[in-house]
């Protein structure tokens, strides 16, 4: 296109110097020739190219349509220079215009963690809250099966502790320290049988308020300590080392041939005794435990003057666990299996103890020299039964920082 136009232009230039030419000699001969300047027009109008000529000066160059009018070389230049410009400003456009799309695509077409996989994640936090739920549930029926097992095989009911102490009203605190009193002046060493035992509290009873006076409902009591006579039978059968140190143990503990043809004649520690005869104690809770406490000084060799040792309060736990006054709740532990469901056991004496002695560090009831020494006073100890670890009678408020 552009050649045809330059081609179209040069003619059009070639007969547009013709023109001129023949103006010029026409204007030559004017000067020469004064009166002739109607001749010179007449010739100029009769000459071929004087047509020629008008259309040329009369019209444009680029009389057709749709063509653009390019007159000259530097024309046509910057004509094409502006077409190529705008074509190639329209084609960075494009470029740009289809850039942005594509950036715009790549940007949508990018993965997102959390929208791509948003079915997936409720799915999983749905399962997580599923699974929390079955685990506790199932943690909560380990522990629910393990206080039901404590609670059948209970040698006494809660109620049947109750009828005990309704039955046994006149045994009040009077009663038992005359009882203890006898009892250790009896025994000096700190063990008896029960079957010399119960002969030595029904003599204190009866001297104290006639024949009549004696335990009521005793079989229950008697139920206890029987438990508790083959309970040390198994202790001691687990303490045994070699036959000579077993032989030497039957010897201090009254001989073993006896004890095989009447168990009653097993020699048993008097703190054992005494809480098992604590069943049948009418009293409150603070009396109930200053009577354990003189139990323990009397019998323990290490006890100094109002404190007892850890081993001490290990001990009386012992005692109160084997004669059922401790709630099943209390004597739950965990185990060290937590997954994939938290299990339980009956804790042991030394168990609750620590826990309990935990508890009062943490509420600042513990104090440091009682901790360093390891000796408890009777405030001590009464905060280690009632405590929640323990929980002796169920009397679990630790509300009091002192005996009243």
């Amino acid at each position: 296109m552009t050649s045809f136009l330059l081609r179209t232009a040069a003619k059009r230039a070639a007969s547009a110097t013709s023109c001129r030419r023949e103006i010029c000699r026409a204007l030559s001969s004017a000067t020469h020739i004064g009166n002739g300047s109607s001749s010179i027009t007449n010739q100029l109008a009769s000459s071929p190219l004087s047509s020629t000529c008008h259309a040329l000066t009369s019209r444009p160059l680029a009389a057709t349509a749709g063509v653009p009018a390019v007159r000259t070389f530097a024309a046509a230049a910057t004509a094409d220079a502006s077409g190529n410009s705008s074509s190639s400003s329209n084609s960075s456009k494009e470029s740009d215009g289809k850039d942005q799309k594509e950036k715009k695509k790549a940007a949508a077409d990018e993965p997102n963690i959390f929208l791509d996989n948003i079915g997936k994640l409720f799915l999983g936090a749905i399962g997580a809250i599923i699974l929390a739920l079955v685990r506790s549930s199932r943690a909560t029926s380990n522990r629910t099966a393990l206080r039901d097992y404590i609670e059948n095989h209970a040698l006494l009911d809660p109620l049947e502790i109750d009828d005990l102490r309704v039955a046994n009203s006149e045994l009040t605190v009077e009663v038992y320290e005359r009882i203890m009193a006898d009892v250790y002046a009896a025994f000096p060493g700190g063990r008896a049988s029960y079957e010399d035992f119960v002969s030595v509290v029904m003599t204190t009873m009866k001297g104290l308020k006639g024949e009549a006076f004696t335990i009521q409902i005793g079989h229950l009591i008697d139920r206890v300590a029987i438990a508790a006579i083959e309970k040390e039978a198994e202790l001691e059968k687990q303490n045994e080392g070699a036959v000579g140190s077993s032989a030497s143990d039957a010897s201090e503990m009254g001989g073993v041939s006896s004890i095989g043809s009447n168990p009653l004649k097993r020699q048993l520690p008097l703190p054992l005794l005494f809480t098992t005869l604590s069943l049948a104690l009418q009293s409150d809770v603070t009396s109930r435990v200053r009577l354990l406490f003189d139990a323990l000084q009397k019998d323990s060799a290490s006890a100094e003057e109002g404190t007892v040792t850890e081993a001490d309060i290990i001990k009386i736990v012992d005692y109160l666990q084997r004669t059922c006054q401790l709630v099943p709740d209390a004597q739950i532990v965990q185990t060290e299996t937590k997954y994939p469901v938290q299990t339980y056991r009956e804790g042991s004496p030394a168990e609750l103890v620590g826990c309990a002695k935990k508890l009062m560090e943490d509420d600042g009831l513990l104090r440091e020299e009682t901790r360093d020494a390891g000796r408890y006073d009777i405030v001590d100890f009464h905060r280690i039964l009632r405590s929640k670890q323990v929980c002796a009678w169920g009397e679990c408020y630790l509300k009091t920082k002192n005996i009243e």
